[in-house]
């Protein structure tokens, strides 16, 4: 995909597997450039819509559930978060809409070590995406 960070590329298009989720902008993180020093974390993040969210919450709300169940059990003591959020924004017509959003947070004493968190992350959720996403196809 042009112009898609190398990093979050592959979660992008496994998310895009599932027939009810739009990805409309992300950012691999970039702890190199960020204030990894002074706040000790990085962030990289997906925003994406759930097409007819009102029929497709519920499976929502269940992936986001297996998402951080399995991740618990995998990495109890990770030093990174997943974090899912709707957020108000404005839709083309220029009207309130939603969009939500993904963050993964990863911490670290170095730009590095923020990097190899964030690089883990998203291949934990790739990997999620990827088999879900199977599931329609």
């Amino acid at each position: 995909m042009e112009g898609l960070d190398t990093a979050i590329a592959p979660l992008v298009e496994a998310m895009n597997r599932v027939p009810f989720i739009a990805t409309l902008s992300s950012c691999g993180g970039h702890p190199e450039e960020s204030s990894v020093r002074e706040y000790g974390y990085a962030v990289a993040n997906i925003v994406f819509d759930l097409k007819d969210e009102a029929e497709n919450a519920i499976r929502w709300f269940g992936m986001v559930q297996d998402v951080l169940r399995a991740r618990k059990a995998e990495r109890p003591r990770s030093e990174h978060a997943f974090i899912f959020a709707k957020k108000f924004c404005l839709n083309l017509d220029g009207y309130l809409s939603w969009q939500w959003d993904l963050k993964i947070q990863a911490t670290g004493k170095s730009p590095a070590e923020c990097r190899a968190g964030l690089d883990d992350g998203i291949a934990f959720l790739t990997s999620y995406f990827n088999k879900v996403g199977g599931n329609y196809e």
